[in-house]
């Protein structure tokens, strides 16, 4: 077994002592940890260094989002013959070296198994948060199992059409056939165009039942809210994978289905009299997928 573990890092400190908790409860399972910052504040990253002494460092010049890091860190692994297996995981995840070893014993080429994920549990507890999913007409992931508790979810180990961004693991010859994710994603959406792809060249994602981990998402400080940015990228995203997987029929009907989703709810929200910020941004990030304005946001700092 010879296992490379990859993770991002953006100016994200006040998860690092969490982090290192939850790290050396899976080290021991992998050969290589590679963490790609995603270009933050030179005191940011040299706390993270800090922690994290001997895994693999890469300090991107820029803000590449979660695509481009990720690509960063699965090319540089594969540049070690040795490593058969990557497991791409966030710095908030928590999963035991024994969930990893699940992980990796069920990959299967013969089976064309290249991409498995673990049943992921909410914060501290047994209540699923993500058990694989789906994908709707509109491209929205549908996560299986959500709520229900973990000793209620079937034995088996499911076929699943995508799998959770945050905690996964394919094999080497699942990248080297599929590819990487798509940089002009940014962000969001990733999980759902390496399903897509990957079903085109023939693989399958499988959740593993007898595997476990937990998503222990922790926000600054003071911060409530998620981004607009989250509504804009989760819109263009999906208008742009609609027309790159399934032609311009379908981004067209992706793309109206978001103006009128969002035309509603702010009608709802200003007779409520809500924030309508968010849906302003996805109705932009809608457009911008229909005229195929990619890549970085502009809001962005590089």
């Amino acid at each position: 077994m010879a296992l490379a573990a990859i993770t991002i890092f953006c100016n994200e400190g006040f998860r690092i002592t969490k982090w290192q908790e939850y790290y050396n409860e899976y080290k021991d399972a992998i050969a290589l940890h590679i963490i790609v910052d995603n270009n933050s504040t030179d005191e940011e990253t040299a706390k993270m260094r800090e922690a994290f002494p001997d895994s693999k460092h890469i300090k991107l010049s820029y803000n590449g989002g979660v695509t481009v890091a990720y690509n960063t860190g699965v090319k540089e692994a594969l540049t070690d013959p040795s490593i058969d297996a990557v497991m791409l995981i966030c710095n908030d995840i928590k999963i035991s070296a024994e969930s990893i070893l699940e992980l990796y014993n069920s990959l299967d080429e013969t089976r064309r198994i290249g991409m498995v994920t673990p049943a992921l549990l909410k914060k501290n507890s047994d209540i699923v948060e993500e058990g694989g999913s789906t994908i709707s007409f509109f491209l929205f992931m549908k996560p299986q199992y959500v709520g229900e508790k973990y000793e209620t979810m079937p034995k088996e180990n499911p076929i699943v059409k995508s799998v959770a961004g945050g905690i996964n693991m394919a094999s080497r010859e699942f990248y080297e056939s599929v590819g990487g994710q798509d940089e002009e994603l940014f962000m969001y959406s990733d999980e759902i165009d390496v399903g897509l792809k990957a079903e085109l060249k023939g693989y399958k994602m499988m959740l593993v039942r007898s595997a476990k981990a937990w998503h222990q998402h922790e926000n600054p400080k003071g911060k409530k809210k998620r981004s607009v940015m989250s509504d804009y990228l989760m819109a263009r995203n999906k208008v742009y994978l609609a027309k790159k997987y399934f032609g311009t029929y379908r981004m067209l009907l992706t793309f109206c289905f978001f103006i009128f989703l969002n035309l509603k709810r702010i009608a709802i929200c200003v007779i409520k009299k809500r924030e309508i910020d968010g849906h302003i941004f996805s109705l932009k990030g809608a457009w911008d997928g229909l005229r195929g304005k990619m890549g970085i946001p502009q809001f962005i700092k590089k």
